[in-house]
């Protein structure tokens, strides 16, 4: 089977606002106005081509071309306080949409159709122009908190493969298997992000895996569905493997040894642990009990001081040939524990 088309989208996103004007502590009492009319149409083709060979197996390959468009406060001249991770949020008025062309190639095997299993693994590429980038504007010397604004970096590839599998247990003998299943998947990304010609200065590395993506990701759930007794139960796990929060600009200076700005803000992984209990109560009535994060993990949160993108755990203090005390790594830039959420609710339906 083929199926393809294409799609016209026409985008204006419009901003008024006034900003300060002069520089901090400089301050003229006047407002500068700041005018953002962006405009842009787009031709977004897609097609998808799937091969059926017998009734267990199908082969799925796929094109697209997608837009990722720049939100109202990532483009908006003003600052806000994130107060949950203690950062200061600076909109970026130079910001541009980035667009996404996806390759996928996809193999599929249902070795039971009637239960629902299903084996499939894929590989995706996806090269990214323009894509937006969360990014710590911080100052080694004057910011008090991190600074964290937006910016495009002039390209970027991701190119990973991914493996689901969905399985029933009733081969197992006794009644509890015959209700239970098993989902989960897990992606093996890598990705590269290219800045050349962006910034004002030379970074110090042109090179790096791009904003927020993760090289690990994975999803497991296990579930327990009696429909006689109106019964259901879910345990669901997820992983997030180390990612970049905010990149570090690590400009050069020519006053001061060393970068001016600070390196970028690393998330460690994390990983969580859900729990949902449904249960019908006579014909109209559904009671559900959910436990989310019943791990309590830490989330944490570090500053690449090297300019490596990735962590280095800081090392123990120790003494230089010159006689200085000093440590290598990265230190935590914030950790704390989200804590466990409980929730408890009826519903009637009529």
């Amino acid at each position: 089977e083929l199926h393809g088309g294409v799609r016209y989208e026409y985008n204006r996103q419009k901003i008024g606002a006034a900003i300060p004007h002069g520089s901090a502590g400089n301050y003229t009492g006047i407002n500068k106005p700041v005018l953002i009319d962006h405009a842009a149409g787009l031709w977004l083709p897609s097609v998808n081509f799937s091969l059926k060979p017998t009734e267990k197996w199908v082969l799925r390959v796929a094109y697209g071309k997608t837009v990722n468009r720049a939100e109202f406060r990532e483009v908006s001249p003003f600052k806000e306080l994130d107060f949950e991770n203690n950062t200061e949020l600076i909109g970026n008025t130079d910001l541009v949409s980035a667009t996404i062309k996806n390759y996928d190639l996809r193999l599929e095997f249902y070795p039971n159709i009637d239960k629902g299993d299903a084996i499939s693994a894929g590989i995706f590429y996806k090269n990214i122009s323009n894509p937006i980038e969360r990014v710590n504007t911080s100052s080694r010397i004057e910011s008090v908190i991190p600074s964290i604004s937006y910016s495009n970096a002039t390209s970027a590839v991701i190119r990973g493969i991914e493996v689901e599998v969905r399985k029933t247990f009733d081969f197992i003998p006794g009644a509890l298997f015959r209700n239970l299943s098993f989902a989960g998947n897990a992606s093996w990304i890598e990705s590269k992000a290219e800045f050349l010609d962006v910034y004002p200065t030379d970074p110090v590395i042109r090179e790096r895996p791009l904003q927020g993506q993760a090289p690990l990701l994975l999803n497991a759930g296990l579930y327990y569905d009696n429909a006689g007794w109106g019964s259901k139960i879910a345990f669901i796990y997820n992983y997030i493997g180390e990612n970049i929060y905010a990149v570090g600009l690590g400009y050069k200076s020519n006053w001061i040894v060393g970068p001016e700005y600070r390196g970028s803000l690393i998330e460690l992984p994390r990983q969580s642990l859900d729990f949902s209990y449904t249960q019908r109560i006579g014909k109209d009535l559904q009671m559900k009990f959910t436990v989310q994060n019943i791990l309590d993990a830490k989330l944490e949160m570090v500053e690449d001081f090297n300019f490596t993108n990735k962590y280095e755990i800081l090392s123990e203090p120790y003494t230089t040939e010159t006689g200085e005390t000093t440590q290598s790594g990265d230190n935590i830039a914030s950790s704390y524990r989200p804590g466990r959420y409980f929730s408890l609710s009826l519903s009637y339906s009529f």
